[in-house]
């Protein structure tokens, strides 16, 4: 059969489908489709298909759209087209595409697309098929104004106006600025406060159908012109050159973009070697100008030059300290200079040292000091060396007076044992032929801390003052005691010519101490009293600051205490004390705040009646608050190094009214809060968990190694009266007797090691109550009666101190009640090395003397663990070997628990003399139970000094220590050891102990003595010896050391440590 002619072939149908849409907001992905009715060509040999109808579609007025016919385009060539449309059709009879442009319509109208395809080769064989669109009308916008300038800072308001002819659906609207769309702008209306040309777009949510109008917004500078150029340039000459090429300079800010802006720089672009001001002008439209001045320098980069460089060895220093200076001068290689000066050019108020080497000259030994080198060779180079010092001043001051009378009285006194200068700087400088003079500097800080008081009294009525202050830059104290009685009244002076002045003003006063060594404030105010009747004293000096007053007021009150963590702690680091009260109305305050070291004591004893405010801290680790309106009466303590706070409380709430002037009163009425925490570690989402960081307070070992991870509470709010008495023994004990009406919240977590061992317990009581509560969180004690623990550390290091660089002795002392019982007061006595003297501690002596210091403790909880940090001055009178005491005597009642320790430092060559303290040590077993053993240790002195002495004991295994004639020091498990602090000569001290055997054997121990001569002559070491026969224990011996095989019981021993096999008494040693 022969194949049918191609051009007589064509597809089964046609069909108009939407090609691509050239505007308009339709997507291209959804095409107008349908297909033509299909005319069976019988003629024709081949069927067209049957028609389809496509679902209508929405055509916006205006745009511009193209439909083809669906068939493969190969095949258009083979027909004629036929495209019949309304106004804005394009007939194309040869192309199977048609472009149409949609009518402009002011409503929706129906429009026919009809398409008529003819074959080429056989005429009568065609198709025809039509759509029916609609095409709907544009909403109408008109953006106003159309154009706008505003000033800058301000915005021009854009309105879309639209006249929304038909829409079957909401308006929405897009804003663009330059192009770009402006995210979130969504409304008909924009605020623009940024130039530039803006287009909204209006869609009809229903039709798709939208339409955009623009608008131009000019934002300009109002104020004056301003210009500021660009950076300053330095830079080197061109190479050769005596000038540098520049071509551009950078561009200059104006605050108006349009105005036109102009300099004055060389056209060449070419600067010559130096300085070169560049200026820039700025003109806007309305002729203001504005101009500024740009620097140019040209550094002579290829001239010859000498190499100068100071430095300091210190660079920070205190007052009287050395300062070292390096100055050194070369050549550089390949050049050689002549005629070389030298000077160094010293700062004003300092001292010269030394200088190495010789000067030449000197214009005077406190200005300036000036070497002829001569020449410098090639490479050469020379070192000078120059040591100055900034002298120490000191300054004394002593003032008393005293003032009664009746007026108006200002007083404004300030006193500072800092001094300058802040820094030292000092510079050298050199020249040489045919070299221009160059210069280097060095630069130390001066380090000077001092104490500040700053007080304040003015006000009008009769006033009575005394006061007696001293001051001493030597050892930076300020001590001031003073007395004030000031009652407020309406005072007149007369002046001259028939005027006067009348005063009414009530009372103020006010004192700061500020000691930045210590890193403490202490700030007392009393303002807008009617009365004040106040004894003060506040004494500020190098080791710490104390603060007493006593006043009784009708006014408003403010005691502020910060004790920073260290001295230079940053602001939000949390301090090692806060404590701030506030008083309105008339209250009796006796108050004491010392600061020594790194612990505060705080002693207060307030009544009144009025607006109250306390609010204290320790640390990040405990607080004491409490406010309202009404009755007050509080006694409380505070100590940080223990952790202690004791607290005495009554109030009843009543309304309070205080005149502050003759215009303003304030009434208030609030009801009591007080309350109380302490916590160890961190409190998170309601649990307690182990601080893992540095910072805050150190969360101690529990006696039993765990953690005492705990946060115990107590709140009281709402209260009409509270009467409680209050004592908080540390971290992890809490005692309370109170009565109260109001609501009271009382919490206690407490959190083990791995999470374990975990205690939560809250309770809320509402109404009126009587409660007691005590509170205990321990690891478990380490010991079933009163014990106390003792450990003293020490090492040497250097110190500035006593106008010199010294050798210091530091000590740590770490005081552990380990035991079940509570110990207070706890009385500590440290015994200074011979040849030493004392510099300062952590906390305040209560008595010191040149060769022992005190410090007494108000209380010691169980489990809790204090540090004291000693400073010695170690004088050259000192032996080579310090030895340094501590005794701790903790009481229980009427029964002192004490403790000892001792450290030795070796300063230099120490002697070792012969043995002279001789030690002895035996065991016999009891007569009546043969498991016991009773273990002597004889400990005498034969040498002409006092010594201290360690004695240390490890019990064989199998042993069990039961007790002993005077209890250990320290007890771990095997291991006893007792310290004798004071053996002296041909004393004996006897220890004897009890212990327990578990296993048949021959046991033998040894007690070794570390003995040093406190006076630091030398030391000594001995060891003694005991065996004792254990066989009716009712065990055989056993040993580990072979693992599982044990030897024949041949009549022999284990071989454990302590335990030998009967051999000899030589290898039973051994």
């Amino acid at each position: 059969m022969n194949e049918p002619d191609k051009r007589l072939s064509k597809p089964k149908g046609h069909r108009i489908v939407l090609e691509e849409m050239a505007s308009g907001s339709l997507r291209p992905d959804v095409p107008c489709r349908f297909m033509l009715s299909l005319i069976i060509c019988l003629l024709c040999l081949f069927s067209l298909g049957q028609s389809q109808v496509p679902p209508s579609v929405s055509y916006c007025s205006g745009q511009q759209y193209s439909f083809k016919d669906a068939i493969d385009t190969q095949y258009c060539d083979n027909f004629y087209y036929l495209w019949t449309a309304p106004a804005g059709s394009s007939i194309n009879e040869k192309k199977c595409t048609f472009t149409w442009i949609a009518p402009d319509v002011t409503s929706p109208t129906l429009i026919n697309i009809s398409l008529l395809v003819s074959n080429k080769y056989l005429l009568s064989c065609n198709s025809r098929d039509e759509i029916e669109i609609t095409v709907y009308p544009l909403p109408a916008v008109s953006l106003t104004p159309d154009e706008v300038e505003v000033c800058k800072g301000q915005s021009a308001v854009l309105t879309a106006n639209t006249a929304r002819a038909f829409c079957p659906g909401l308006l929405t609207y897009r804003w663009y600025r330059d192009g770009d769309l402006i995210e979130g702008a969504e409304s008909s209306i924009y605020n623009a406060d940024t130039s530039g040309i803006y287009r909204v777009e209006v869609t009809c949510s229903g039709t798709g159908c939208s339409s955009s109008s623009s608008a131009r917004v000019i934002v300009k500078n109002c104020g004056p012109l301003t210009i500021t150029c660009p950076d300053d340039i330095e830079i080197c000459n061109d190479s050769g050159e005596n000038f540098a090429t520049i071509i551009d300079l950078g561009t200059p800010k104006t605050s108006d973009p349009q105005a036109t802006v102009t300099n004055n720089a060389p056209a060449s672009n070419q600067y010559p070697i130096g300085k070169t001001t560049v200026t820039w002008t700025a003109k806007d439209d309305a002729g203001n100008e504005a101009s500024c001045d740009q620097v140019i320098f040209v550094e002579n980069c290829n001239r010859l030059v000498l190499e100068l460089k100071k430095i300091t060895l210190n660079t920070t220093v205190k007052r009287g300290e050395e300062i070292h200076y390096v100055i050194t001068l070369c050549s550089p290689e390949g050049i050689t200079f002549s005629n070389i000066a030298l000077w160094d050019v010293l700062p004003p108020g300092v001292e010269l040292v030394s200088v190495y080497p010789e000067y030449t000259s000197s214009a005077s030994l406190s200005s300036t000091i000036t070497w002829d080198i001569g020449t410098l060779k090639s490479g050469e180079c020379k070192e000078f060396y120059v040591v100055i010092r900034i002298p120490i001043v000191d300054v004394n001051y002593d003032m008393e007076h005293s003032v009664q009378g009746e007026g108006f009285v200002n007083v404004h006194n300030d006193y500072n044992t800092h001094q300058g200068p802040e820094s030292v700087i000092n510079c050298a400088y050199a020249k040489a032929d045919l070299v221009e003079t160059i210069s280097s500097c060095a630069s130390s800080r001066v380090v000077d801390p001092g104490t500040e008081l700053k007080r304040r009294e003015f006000g009008s009525g009769t006033y009575e003052s005394e006061e007696l202050t001293r001051m001493r830059t030597e050892n930076k104290s300020i001590k001031s005691v003073s007395s004030l009685s000031a009652v407020r009244q309406p005072t007149t002076f007369d002046l001259p010519g028939g005027g006067s002045i009348a005063y009414g003003t009530k009372w103020t006063e006010k004192s700061k101490g500020i000691n930045t060594i210590t890193g403490a404030t202490m700030n007392e105010e009393y303002t807008f009293a009617n009365k004040i009747d106040k004894n003060r004293s506040i004494e500020l000096y190098e080791n710490g600051s104390t603060m007493k007053t006593e006043v009784e007021f009708e006014g408003t009150g403010h005691i502020g205490v910060l004790k920073k963590e260290a001295p230079d702690s940053h602001p939000k680091v949390k301090p090692a004390y806060e404590g701030i009260e506030d008083y309105v109305g008339g209250f009796k305050v006796y108050e004491m705040v010392d600061e020594y070291g790194s612990s505060v004591q705080s002693n207060k004893s307030v009544t009144g009646y009025g607006y109250v405010a306390v609010d204290k801290r320790v640390k990040d680790s405990q607080r004491t608050y409490e406010s309202g309106t009404g009755s007050y009466k509080s006694n409380e303590i505070i100590e940080t190094l223990t952790n202690y706070i004791a607290k005495n409380i009554n109030l009843v709430h009543g309304p309070t009214n205080y005149s502050y002037t003759s215009d303003v009163a304030v009434n208030q009425d609030m009801k009591w809060n007080e309350g109380m925490w302490s916590k160890s570690g961190l409190l998170r989402g309601g649990d307690i968990f182990k601080d893992p960081s540095n910072c805050g307070v150190p969360v101690n070992k529990a006696v039993n190694g765990s953690p005492p991870v705990s946060y115990i509470s107590e709140r009281y709010s709402t209260l009409d009266y509270l009467k409680k008495e209050f004592i908080a023994s540390g971290l992890n004990e809490m005692n309370t007797n109170a009565s109260f009406s109001g609501i009271a919240d009382y919490s206690v977590k407490s959190m083990g090691e791995n999470h374990t061992d975990k205690i939560v317990n809250d309770e809320r009581y509402v109404g009126q109550y009587d409660i007691t509560r005590k509170v205990l969180i321990t690891g478990g004690s380490k010991y079933d009666r009163p014990h106390l623990t003792v450990t003293k550390e020490g090492n040497f290091t250097t110190k500035w101190f006593n106008r010199t660089n010294a050798q210091v002795a530091d000590y740590v002392i770490t005081i552990t009640n380990d035991g079940n019982r509570p110990l207070a007061p706890i009385y500590i006595r440290d015994v200074f090395p011979p040849g030493t003297e004392y510099i300062g501690s952590s906390i305040r002596p209560s008595s010191l003397s040149k060769t022992e210091v005190n410090w007494t403790l108000t209380n010691l909880g169980v489990g809790n663990t204090i540090e004291i940090k000693l400073e010695l001055n170690v004088t050259e009178y000192a032996p080579d070997n310090v030895v340094n005491r501590v005794m701790v005597c903790g009481m229980n009642g009427e029964y002192c628990v004490s403790a000892a320790a001792y450290s030795a430092l070796e300063s230099g060559s120490l002697g070792c003399y012969q043995p002279e303290v001789i030690v002895d040590k035996t065991a016999e077993l009891d007569a009546l139970d043969p498991t016991l053993i009773h273990y002597t240790i004889q400990v005498r002195n034969n040498a002409n000094t006092t010594v201290a002495a360690t004695l240390t004991d490890t019990l064989p295994a199998r042993l069990t220590f039961l007790n002993a004639s005077r209890e250990p020091n320290k007890l771990n498990g095997l291991f006893l050891e007792w310290i004798v602090l004071d053996l002296k000569p041909k004393d004996v001290v006897v220890i004897e102990y009890l212990a327990r055997a578990t296993m048949d054997g021959s046991y033998v121990n040894t007690v070794h003595l570390d003995a040093s001569a406190v006076d630091g002559t030398g030391y000594d070491t001995v060891d003694a010896s005991a065996r004792v026969d254990v066989r009716n224990a009712g065990a055989a011996p056993k040993t580990t050391r072979y693992g599982g095989w044990q030897p024949p019981n041949w009549n022999m021993t284990s071989p454990d440590e302590g335990i030998t096999i009967e051999l000899s008494p030589d290898e039973d040693l051994v």
